[in-house]
């Protein structure tokens, strides 16, 4: 099982939002191993697929949320859900620069690959 990001809720959805405005994120988030299993909540985790499912149909991260929450082919429930959590993201980013998320994202995957390699 792969180990939670070690950082708040509300830093992941910040995390979120700022690769959403700087879409090269994304591929940072992939090259430091970032899957929707290291969120900590189903619901961030299921956000994040909604993410990686719109990248892999079109081949580009969404440009906005509204976008993402577009192409969400579930029941209403489901897009509401991501609607809301949106919001959270959206809210959070103002909180969290990317620098210092960088910064952390970077120590914890240093930290999960050699935890990696010493099981």
């Amino acid at each position: 099982m792969p180990e939670k990001l070690t950082f708040s809720e509300s830093q992941q959805q910040a995390v979120l939002a700022h690769a959403l405005y700087r879409g090269e994120l994304f591929d940072i988030l992939d090259q430091f191993g970032v899957t929707k299993d290291w969120f900590a909540t189903e619901t961030l985790a299921a956000f994040y697929g909604h993410i990686q499912n719109f990248r892999k149909a079109y081949k580009r991260p969404p440009s906005t949320w509204q976008e993402l929450t577009d192409s969400i082919r579930d029941v209403d429930q489901v897009k509401n859900q991501a609607a809301k959590v949106a919001e959270k993201c959206e809210a959070a980013l103002v909180q969290y620069q990317w620098d210092v998320l960088e910064a952390q994202i970077t120590e914890w995957s240093k930290a999960a690959a050699l935890h990696s390699q010493v099981k």
